[in-house]
């Protein structure tokens, strides 16, 4: 055998190496819907490649690791972090034309009795083609396991392959990670740097993004989902419900991993490094850290008490004798002084928002 010969195969080893180590290298792999355009695929799959190799060169916050519950922040914890909680990508479609299945009835689901409170707060100031446009992905695989607890059904999604080709998807925890991804996380007039699609600080939103709706596979019982609150009065978006109660939920997930992308983006210019920070300011203006606890029966006892004043003031202005006149004149006082106690109490309680459990429920039953 010739010298030649040998480094030839010497390198052709090499390379072979070289394409093994680039096939494994990196730690998510999603799997798609065949609706799912392929410039769409691409453009996920290079921003996959994008989070494989940077490098988080600077100490994370504690606030990053605790939101996150993780012990570091590398690339190669938070690709674990993501392939937990996201397995496939399909296309945007209605709930209504998801190819749903029943499995199996009366399934036994983990905290049956348990969900979390769908808030509701105004309608918003906004056309619904607005608010579709603002929906650029959604964790749809959480939104049909909690269709599926509702009814004690084992849902399953039937994921187009190829032509007449599926997959059936077993809904059986918040963990089977489905998203839907809509026009909006590529369309030109929503990426935070149109002059350059192609631009490192368009691949860190989206990987933020995907991160956050990662999240909503967490949780269970009345934390399932880490669902979102309508954001209060006087929030830019008022009645959305585009808010968190917590200190651990999704918007916080994409507000704490693009500080530590700012941080270590050794290449991200001014302009981009700008862009990110407002990013950041928006996500964590979404997280609601306390708000006022009012309760109806509250009010409803504040209510009975005015109208017991109103005709105990009514009553007053009558010719009265004097006893009774005192009387009126003390129960008077003491209704004031019961409503200034209980509109004082209103005023200064509050509850602070915390970090919610994220353990998600799994129920692995009759496979």
């Amino acid at each position: 055998m010739t010298n030649r010969t040998l480094v030839l195969i010497f390198i052709f080893n090499l390379f072979s190496l070289y394409l093994i180590g680039k096939a494994q290298a990196r730690n998510v792999n999603f799997k798609y819907d065949s609706g799912v355009k392929r410039k769409y695929v691409s453009i996920i799959e290079n921003d996959l490649d994008f989070l494989h190799e940077f490098s988080f060169s600077q100490e994370p916050n504690p606030e990053t690791l605790q939101v996150f519950g993780l012990e570091s922040f590398q690339s190669t914890d938070i690709e674990k972090w993501l392939s937990e909680r996201v397995n496939y990508i399909i296309k945007d479609r209605s709930y209504e034309s998801l190819k749903l299945k029943t499995l199996k009835y009366f399934f036994p689901y983990e905290n049956p009795n348990d969900f979390p409170e769908i808030e509701s707060y105004a309608t918003p100031n906004r056309s619904e083609k607005e608010i579709k446009e603002m929906t650029i992905m959604s964790n749809i695989g959480t939104a049909i396991y909690y269709s599926g607890k509702r009814s004690q059904r084992l849902l399953g999604l039937r994921i187009k392959k190829g032509l007449l080709k599926y997959d059936t998807v077993a809904i059986r925890s918040p963990r089977v990670g489905i998203l839907q991804i809509g026009e909006g996380l590529f369309s030109k007039k929503f990426l935070d740097n149109p002059k350059d699609e192609d631009s490192r600080v368009n691949s860190i939103i989206r990987i933020s993004t995907l991160l956050h709706e990662a999240r909503h596979s967490d949780g269970s019982g009345k934390n399932l989902g880490f669902l979102h609150i309508p954001c209060p009065k006087g929030h830019d978006y008022e009645g959305l419900k585009a808010c968190d109660f917590n200190l651990n939920g999704p918007y916080s997930i994409s507000s704490q991993s693009l500080i530590e992308f700012l941080k270590s983006c050794q290449d991200c210019n001014e302009e981009e490094k700008e862009i990110i920070r407002f990013r950041i300011l928006n996500n964590s203006d979404r997280v609601i850290k306390k708000r006022k606890l009012v309760t109806t029966s509250t009010n409803e006892k504040v209510s009975m008490l005015k109208n017991l004043l109103f005709l105990k003031l009514q009553l007053n202005e009558l010719k009265l004798d004097t006893q009774l006149k005192e009387k009126n004149l003390n129960s008077i006082e003491s209704i004031r002084n019961e409503i200034d106690k209980l509109s004082k109490e209103e005023e200064n309680s509050y509850e602070h928002a915390t970090h919610l459990d994220p353990k998600p429920e799994l129920n692995e039953l009759d496979e």
